[in-house]
C-alpha cells in the first residue's frame, strides 16, 4: 500500500532511541511493523491492547515465526487439573505454593510456551503480561530473554495501559477478613500516611502467608495434594502481601479513593514507571496507532530530544469518510426536556431516511442510550447489550440485514464494522471524561490538557469503527453541539487525516452512495 515502503525505512533507519508514527485506519501498520522487524533481524517484541489482537497477528505473520505468549491464566495447569477434577490455570498451580512440578521443564503448556518465546525472534505479546513480566524479570516466573525492537501497537492506549498497571486496589474484605485489621478512615491521606498504614500490614499478611504455605507442604506430604480452598486462599494472601508491599515502598506522588469497600492507590503520573515496565533499557521503540499524538508519547515521559514523530495521509477518500457536524442540540447533565426531544428526532430523522442500510449510534452511556429507546420510532431495528452480552449484540448485528442500528454506549474501541456492516454512524454525544473520582480530578486539575486529550481520542476512536478499507465508505454524524466548541479549541489532538474529514454541516445530509 502507498507510504508502507517509507514506514518500514523509518523504523530500520531510526536515529533516534523512539518513534512515533500516525498510521491512519487501512495502511497496513501491522505489515509494516512486522517487515521492519524481520528485515532487520531485531529481536521484536509487540505489544497489543487486546488479546483479540494478539490472536490475529498470530493468524497472519506466524509462518514467518511470530511466536505468541500471554499470561499464565491463559494456559490450562495439567498436574493441578488431574489433581482437583477440574479445569485450573497455571496462575493457580501448585508450583507457585511450593510443590515441584515433575512437567516444568517439560511438557507444561505456560512454561513450554515460555521456552518457545524466548527462542524466537518475533514475539508478541499484550501490554499487561509484559510489564508483568518485567515486573518480577529477576524471579523464576520471569523474563522472555532481551530485545532489540520494541513496537507498541495501538499507542494512544499505552499511557492508560501503563497508569492501569500501576494502580494497586485492595478491598475491604482482605483487610478486615484475612488479617482482622481496620479498614484505613478515607480519601484525605497522602502517599507517606498510605506507606506508614501499609508497612506493618504488609508483614502481618506475609507472616500469614508464610504459615499458610507451611501447612500447606504439610498437607502435600500428607495427602498428595492441597485442597482447593487452601490454593485459594494461599493465592489471595500472596496477592494481598504483594499490594501492600507496594504500597509501604511507594515512591513520589500517589492519590487514594476509597469507595465501596475498595481502596484503589494510582500514581498522579505513570510517566515515572514507563522506563521499568514497558521500555526496560531496549533500543529502538516505535509507538504506532492511527490516533497518537506528541501528547501521547509526553504522558509516557518521552523528550522530544530523543524521539521523532512521523504522520502519515489516509488512503481513503475523503469524500467516502465524512465526519459532519449536524447542528441539534448541546448534550450536557443540563440539557433540557425539550433538548432531548430535538435529540432522540434527530436520531431518528437520520435513520428514516438510511432504512436500506445499518448504522451504529454511539451514545457514550447507557443511560443516553435508554433514552433513545424510550423515544424511537424504531426500537424495533435496533440491537443493544448489558456490560457482559456486548460481543453477542455484535454478532446478531453483524448477521442481521438491514435496516439494523447497533445503540450502544462502548463501541468506541476493539470492534470494527467494514462494508455493509455499517453505512452510518451517529456520534449521539461526545464522550468528555468523566473527573469526579479522586484520581482524575487530580490528574485534570495537575494537567489542563489531560481531558480534553482524552476526550478527542474518544471522539477519533469512534468516528473510525466503520471505515476500514479504501473502497469502504461510512458516514458520520455528530449531533452533540459541544463540537462546536470543542473541536475547534482542541482541534491539534486529532489526527489529520479525521481534520480533514470534518465538515461543518447545517441539516442532516444525504446517505452517501450505497456500497
Amino acid at each position: 500500500r502507498p507510504l508502507q515502503a517509507s514506514s518500514v525505512l523509518e523504523i530500520i533507519d531510526l536515529d533516534k532511541r523512539f518513534l512515533g508514527q500516525v498510521q491512519p485506519t487501512g495502511s497496513g501498520k501491522s505489515l509494516t511493523y512486522m517487515a521492519a522487524g524481520y528485515i532487520s533481524g531485531a529481536r521484536t517484541i509487540i505489544l497489543t491492547s487486546t488479546k483479540g489482537l494478539q490472536s490475529q497477528l498470530t493468524a497472519d505473520f506466524a509462518e514467518i515465526g511470530l511466536t505468541d505468549i500471554r499470561g499464565m491464566n491463559s494456559y490450562e495447569c495439567k498436574v493441578a487439573t488431574e489433581d482437583q477434577r477440574r479445569r485450573v490455570t497455571v496462575d493457580e498451580g501448585p508450583c507457585h505454593f511450593g510443590y515441584s512440578c515433575p512437567i516444568k521443564q517439560n511438557g507444561c503448556l505456560y512454561y513450554d510456551q515460555v521456552r518457545r518465546a524466548k527462542a524466537a525472534k518475533l514475539v508478541v505479546t499484550n501490554y499487561d503480561y509484559w510489564m508483568a513480566i518485567n515486573r518480577y524479570a529477576n524471579t523464576e516466573e520471569g523474563g522472555i530473554g532481551q530485545f532489540e525492537l520494541l513496537i507498541l501497537d495501538e499507542a494512544h492506549a499505552a499511557p492508560g495501559e501503563l497508569a492501569d498497571f500501576c494502580t494497586i486496589t485492595i478491598e475491604r474484605e482482605d483487610v478486615e477478613g484475612a488479617l482482622g485489621s481496620p479498614w484505613p478512615a478515607g480519601e484525605s491521606w497522602g502517599t507517606d500516611e498510605w506507606k506508614a498504614w501499609a508497612g506493618p500490614l504488609s508483614l502481618k499478611a506475609r507472616s500469614r502467608y508464610e504459615d499458610l504455605l507451611e501447612e500447606s507442604r504439610v498437607k502435600r506430604i500428607e495427602s498428595g495434594q492441597v485442597p482447593s480452598s487452601m490454593v485459594r486462599e494461599l493465592r489471595r494472601l500472596s496477592g494481598l502481601v504483594r499490594k501492600l508491599e507496594e504500597v509501604a515502598s511507594l515512591q513520589g506522588k500517589w492519590i487514594g479513593e476509597v469507595d465501596k469497600g475498595v481502596l484503589t492507590l494510582a500514581p498522579l503520573w505513570a510517566m515515572g514507571y514507563a522506563e521499568r515496565f514497558l521500555f526496560v533499557g531496549i533500543g529502538r521503540i516505535v509507538l504506532t496507532s492511527a490516533t497518537i499524538r506528541p501528547k501521547t508519547m509526553d504522558m509516557l515521559g518521552i523528550k522530544v530530544e530523543s524521539s521523532s514523530f512521523v504522520e502519515y495521509p489516509s488512503t481513503f477518500p475523503i469524500a467516502s469518510r465524512p465526519v459532519i457536524h449536524v447542528p441539534t442540540a448541546r448534550i450536557t447533565f443540563r440539557s433540557t426536556e425539550a433538548d432531548m426531544r430535538q435529540w432522540t428526532s434527530r436520531i431518528d430523522q437520520i435513520i428514516r431516511a438510511r432504512q436500506d442500510r445499518k448504522g451504529i449510534i454511539h451514545t457514550v452511556s447507557y443511560a443516553r442510550r435508554n433514552q433513545v429507546l424510550s423515544a424511537t420510532k424504531f426500537r424495533d431495528q435496533m440491537f443493544s447489550h448489558d456490560s457482559h452480552t456486548a460481543r453477542s449484540a455484535v454478532e446478531a448485528f453483524k448477521r442481521a440485514k438491514p435496516p439494523a442500528i447497533l445503540i450502544s454506549p462502548s463501541m468506541v474501541t476493539g470492534y470494527d464494522f467494514p462494508y455493509s456492516t455499517c453505512e452510518y454512524m451517529v456520534v449521539g454525544k461526545i464522550g468528555f471524561m468523566d473527573t469526579r473520582s479522586a484520581i482524575e480530578k487530580a490528574r485534570s486539575e495537575d494537567d489542563k490538557e489531560y481531558v480534553a486529550y482524552e476526550s478527542m481520542q474518544q471522539l477519533v476512536q469512534a468516528c473510525g469503527r466503520g471505515m476500514r478499507a479504501e473502497d469502504d465508505r461510512c458516514q458520520v454524524l455528530v449531533i452533540d453541539d459541544n463540537a462546536k466548541w470543542f473541536v475547534p479549541k482542541n482541534r491539534h489532538f486529532a489526527p489529520k487525516w479525521f481534520s480533514e474529514a470534518w465538515v461543518w454541516g447545517s441539516t442532516v445530509p444525504k446517505p452517501l452512495e450505497k456500497l
